[in-house]
């Protein structure tokens, strides 16, 4: 009867001193003092890529895009949209929907540059059907040689150096 009376006190003085700072934690995404400009105090955070018109919502996953004259929310883009995170932008917007103000960021956020094609390599010549294959140097014919010979002795002596130990008796260390 005593442990049950000292485990409710102490769940009781755990909870008036716990709860009372737990209360400051529900509320809004942000909530700073209000600007003298009049705008309100909330604020919902958005990931804008200007290269295909998107906003992501990053708190509640949802994205915004658009389809011709519409806007359109969902949580899985269609398969055709690409995101490339390279030219994302953290906009803080006071009001929904982000694409009310969707001229002011594209105005803001131009396209990216579109990247430089690859110079083109000429491609390789081919022999020609009929034509003689190309003659490597006497020079590297040698120094290939003298390798594919380093090469067949050191298989060799390896080979020997394996056949001998699979002879040898194995006896335990002691």
């Amino acid at each position: 009867m005593v442990e049950r009376t000292r485990i409710g006190f102490l769940t009781g003085a755990l909870a008036t001193l716990v709860l009372p700072g737990l209360w400051g934690c529900t509320g809004p995404y942000y909530y700073e003092a209000p600007p003298p400009y009049g705008y309100p105090p909330y604020y919902y955070d958005y990931y804008y890529y200007p290269h295909v018109d998107v906003y992501f919502h990053i708190y509640s996953g949802d994205y915004w895009y658009r389809d011709g004259p519409y806007w359109h929310r969902v949580h899985r883009l269609p398969p055709h949209i690409h995101l490339d995170p390279r030219y994302r932008v953290i906009i803080r917007i006071p009001d929904e929907p982000p694409y009310r103000h969707y001229d002011e960021h594209r105005r803001k956020y131009p396209l990216p540059p579109k990247p430089r094609p690859e110079p083109r390599v000429p491609p390789q010549t081919r022999p020609q059907p009929g034509m003689p294959p190309p003659q490597i140097p006497p020079s590297r014919e040698r120094e290939e040689r003298a390798a594919r010979d380093r090469d067949r002795e050191e298989r060799e002596r390896n080979f020997r150096k394996y056949e001998e130990y699979g002879k040898k008796r194995w006896v335990p260390p002691q």
